[in-house]
C-alpha cells in the first residue's frame, strides 16, 4: 500500500506503508527485552539457547516480524530474571 505525502517544497512524494505492521506495544516489549539482555550482558544467541531456538528466530521476534507467544514471554522473563508484566510495561 502506498500513501501520498507532500514534501516541504510541495512536491508530492510516495511513501511505502507496511501492511500488517505490528502495533506500537510490540516495539515497547521488544525494547524492554533488549534492555534486559543488555543489563545482563546477554546476546540474542544466549536468549535463543535458553528458549531452545535459533538466534535468527529470536531476531525475527525482536524485529517484530514474528509474534511472541505467551509461553515464550514467560520463558524470556525467567531467562532474564524479570517478570512478564515488567517486559510488557510501556517503558523499561
Amino acid at each position: 500500500m502506498f500513501t501520498m505525502n507532500t514534501a516541504v517544497d510541495d512536491r508530492p512524494t510516495i511513501k511505502r506503508v507496511r501492511r500488517n505492521a505490528p502495533p506500537p506495544e510490540i516495539f515497547a516489549l521488544n525494547d524492554n527485552i533488549r534492555a534486559e539482555l543488555a543489563r545482563r550482558k546477554m546476546t540474542q544467541g544466549d536468549l535463543a539457547s535458553g528458549l531452545r531456538t535459533t538466534q535468527q528466530a529470536v531476531a525475527r521476534r525482536l524485529n517484530g516480524q514474528t509474534p511472541w507467544t505467551v509461553a515464550e514471554l514467560v520463558r524470556v522473563a525467567r531467562i532474564v530474571h524479570s517478570t512478564p508484566a515488567r517486559l510488557l510495561e510501556a517503558t523499561a
